[in-house]
């Protein structure tokens, strides 16, 4: 699998060196000290699958650049998570409140960090894989009377599955989506083959 990209927008150089040194293993990390350094960098093509913000920079602080950042070009679904000193409630709520994906504070625990960002990391894939189904849906004429007609009267769970795999999706890649195992998807997505008479799940796409 690809590294995932994580931009860190900080004014703390210290904080910088250290966050690179956690996360550098595992991502390819950009950094960046100021709010300019971090938007001239989402300008560029390849966006990050994730970014770090702090809170209090003297440029602007990370409630506005927050707001600037969901303005940039493919960057609204970006997760975000703030990273920093203020542990007021209050700031967390408004930071929340404003589409931050998480809140984390300084001093912070490494492992806690790391679990943070692979957490939102997996959440803001099934977003896009949902993306995707849906899109895939509006552009495929899926005959809905088709497949409960008589005969091959699917569940309303192997509908599901059926849908997912006229999308394109591997079983590994529905169970995952779905949160089930792979063995059991394999054997529904076998039943729906039977009970339309195939033995090909590309036939069940129009």
């Amino acid at each position: 699998m690809d590294k995932k990209k994580i931009l860190i927008i900080d004014d703390d150089k210290m904080l910088l060196n250290q966050a690179a040194a956690i996360l550098t293993p595992e991502y390819y990390v950009t950094l960046a000290k100021t709010v300019s350094q971090g938007m001239e960098f989402l300008q560029r093509p390849h966006k990050p699958d994730l970014i770090l913000l702090d809170i209090m920079m003297p440029e602007m602080d990370g409630f506005e650049a927050l707001a600037l950042i969901r303005k940039q070009m493919d960057c609204a679904e970006i997760p975000v998570i703030y990273l920093t000193s203020m542990d007021a409630p209050q700031a967390e709520v408004r930071g929340l409140k404003l589409g931050a994906a998480d809140y984390v504070t300084k001093p912070f625990v490494a492992e806690v960090l790391l679990l943070r960002i692979e957490k939102h990391l997996v959440l803001s894939e099934k977003d896009k894989q949902l993306h995707q189904i849906r899109q895939s849906n509006a552009s495929i004429e899926f005959d809905l009377d088709k497949l409960t007609s008589a005969g091959r009267i699917l569940t309303e769970q192997e509908l599901v599955i059926a849908k997912l795999i006229v999308t394109g999706m591997s079983n590994h890649q529905i169970a995952e989506h779905l949160n089930l195992s792979y063995q059991y998807i394999k054997n529904k997505a076998h039943c729906i083959n039977e009970k339309y008479g195939i033995s090909r799940r590309e036939a069940l796409r129009p």
